[in-house]
């Protein structure tokens, strides 16, 4: 498969699992929820480690890192037990990715 066909795939597969996760959310079916929100974020953490093109490795390694910290705020929001604070603490450091990237 080309790399433009796999980052066609894959965006398609984000954007559906993006429309099942707003669904899920809507009619409050938490397994779903569970199931899909991390399920976005990981498929579009794989388009931003994967999409060809000329940007600095750097940027990328820290958009990739922003978009893996996210995901683990994420699922340590979802964890039965009180995570808040890890949680809290995995997007702050995302958001730091993201400045430095941009920034940089």
């Amino acid at each position: 498969m080309s790399a433009v066909a796999w980052l066609w795939g894959s965006g398609a597969a984000a954007a559906a699992s993006l429309a099942a996760h707003l669904q899920a959310e809507g009619a409050g079916a938490r397994g779903r929820i569970y199931l899909f929100k991390p399920l976005t974020t990981l498929l579009l953490l794989g388009f931003a480690a994967a999409a060809p093109g000329a940007v600095p490795a750097a940027y990328r390694t820290l958009v990739v890192a922003g978009l893996a910290l996210s995901l683990l705020g994420d699922v340590a929001l979802m964890l039965p037990r009180d995570r808040f604070v890890q949680g809290l603490g995995a997007f702050l450091l995302a958001h730091l990715a993201y400045i430095a990237a941009f920034a940089g």
